[in-house]
């Protein structure tokens, strides 16, 4: 079965959503508090992070799970060049 979690931004209305089934997931736009989305993910084995556009607001947490997760980040191209020196 397919769940999605919603982590509602603190300090952009942005929110980050982690879609999983029970034992893998994917992070979309994680611009909310990272350690909600980190222990969000405890129990499942993160495979992509994916973005729908490259404001700050959405893409705040990329380089920090892609070091950590060690995961691939998939944007649109045209969303690529804003968040380039970001990611």
């Amino acid at each position: 079965m397919i769940s999605i979690q919603k982590i509602q931004g603190e300090k952009w209305i942005s929110n980050c959503y982690i879609i999983h089934n029970e034992s893998e997931a994917i992070v979309i736009d994680p611009g909310s508090n990272y350690d909600l989305i980190k222990n969000g993910l405890a129990k499942l084995k993160l495979k992509a992070i994916l973005a729908t556009h490259g404001h700050y607001d959405h893409i705040i947490n990329v380089s920090a799970l892609k070091k950590e997760f060690n995961v691939p980040f998939y944007i649109h191209e045209i969303g690529r060049a804003s968040c380039r020196e970001r990611v």
